[in-house]
């Protein structure tokens, strides 16, 4: 009897120093090493024996993470383990920290730490890097954080960023104006969700429209969309005071109209183009708006001896619009020694020191409008093609005119209208040109040769 009674004793008391080391195996383990920032952190053993940071009980502005506690390494960082630290202004993290509670998410760790304006990584980190007190990943492709106080008023994102990671921008106090500087491939949810005071939003291209940028800001924001946004997700700016800049005949403007947006549309910044007129092959060079199309009129002969006249301009919608800035144009022409004059509205003429190459009479300009080729010297009589010399050539060129015949860009091979050149080739001075001037035109080659 006595030995039943002493086996129940052992037994029960087994059991409760069982219960009691599975009850303090449960509690997460906390620093007493001698190590000041050691103790200000709760935290968990993990079974590779690395520790896992789970709350931060300090009341430091400059928090410096721990490599090691305890003489284990301090691989990782929980989610809630700042969220407290509401008057933390910087953190440091050292070499040992792979793990920001999980991949894609790290962004949550510092979402509430309102007073936060620097995260900076220890350069001896594997996973991560950072860069003006901004959390990156290792290469920098992506941004992680943001601090929410961080002082800077505007930002633009760097061209190597292609990633925006959750919650990276969330909540920020300070930023008035965000731009981007290529595009994006990938969004986290919230990256950029109830910033406090931004008026400014450059809208990015996103390859992968998989979560909207903007939420529930807290004032009016201007947001720009280029013409080239192909891709806008249909929750965008879903409890935010909006108006968007965008393009005519842009994906933005549909996008905007659908879903009942406020808007405005700009006006395109005017880009380096080049055109062509498909029927006088006139081509300007230079730059204009992006809409600007080309349009050429061949008029009538009013200056003496122009040999052809062309009124220059560029439209947009129907309406006549100037270049912005200089720009070249080239005038094709058969017609050499001629000198390019700008008839203007007021009655005189400008000589436009034209440079007669390759076929074509080149000038710069910044202002489109009526020009005449002027020949610069004494037509002589039966010079049908204009070459200053009188020979069989132009009795060619004086019949294929005769018979119909029209230049590349539709016009007549001899410019009738031109009374100084009609005079020098209607041999018969009959008025008109004719089979008639083709015979008096050979009798009179051979008469002078």
């Amino acid at each position: 009897m006595k030995n039943s009674k002493i086996k129940k004793f052992f037994g029960r008391t087994l059991s409760v120093i069982l219960t009691v080391f599975l009850l303090v195996g449960a509690i997460p383990i906390v620093g007493v090493s001698a190590a000041e920032n050691e103790v200000e952190y709760k935290y968990f053993l993990k079974e590779d024996n690395t520790v896992e940071l789970t709350l931060y009980e300090g009341n430091d502005k400059d928090v410096t993470v721990p490599e090691t506690i305890n003489g284990y390494p301090v691989t990782s960082i929980d989610c809630w383990c700042f969220f407290h630290g509401k008057n933390i202004e910087s953190i440091y993290i050292p070499s040992s920290v792979t793990t920001l509670y999980l991949s894609g998410e790290e962004g949550k760790i510092f979402s509430g730490n309102t007073s936060l304006k620097s995260i900076v990584v220890d350069e001896n980190n594997t996973n991560f890097s950072s860069e003006d007190g901004v959390l990156y990943n290792k290469n920098k492709t992506k941004i992680l954080a943001y601090p929410i106080n961080k002082p800077d008023t505007n930002i633009t994102i760097p061209k190597k960023v292609s990633e925006i990671g959750i919650m990276a921008f969330y909540s920020n106090k300070n930023l008035t104006c965000i731009k981007f500087d290529g595009n994006i491939q990938s969004i986290g949810y919230d990256a950029f969700s109830e910033l406090a005071d931004l008026k400014e939003f450059y809208y990015p291209k996103l390859v992968n429209g998989n979560y909207p940028f903007l939420l529930s800001c807290y004032t009016h924001v201007d947001v720009y969309i280029s013409k080239d946004i192909s891709v806008i997700n249909d929750k965008e700016f879903a409890g935010s005071d909006v108006t968007l800049y965008v393009y005519n005949n842009s994906y933005a403007l549909d996008w905007t109209k659908e879903h009942g947006f406020a808007y405005e549309i700009m006006e395109e910044p005017p880009i380096e183009k080049d055109l062509v007129d498909t029927n006088t092959g006139i081509k300007v060079d230079g730059t204009m708006d992006t809409d600007a199309a080309l349009k050429v009129e061949k008029v009538e002969n009013t200056f003496e001896n122009s040999v052809a006249t062309y009124d220059i301009t560029l439209q947009k919608d129907g309406a006549v619009i100037q270049p912005d800035g200089a720009i070249t144009v080239k005038i094709p022409s058969n017609a050499e020694n001629c000198k390019v004059m700008w008839l203007k509205g007021d009655g005189t003429a400008e000589d436009m020191n034209a440079k007669y190459t390759d076929g074509c009479y080149v000038f710069t300009t910044d202002h489109l409008s009526v020009y005449a080729l002027v020949l610069n010297k004494t037509i002589l009589t039966g010079d049908a093609n204009q070459d200053g010399i009188i020979d069989v050539n132009d009795v060619t060129y004086l019949q294929i005119h005769i018979a119909g015949n029209k230049n590349t860009d539709g016009s007549a091979f001899i410019d009738e209208t031109n009374k100084q050149l009609f005079d020098c080739i209607d041999m018969n001075k009959d008025g008109k040109l004719s089979v008639a001037d083709v015979t008096a035109l050979q009798i009179y080659i051979s008469q002078n040769n």
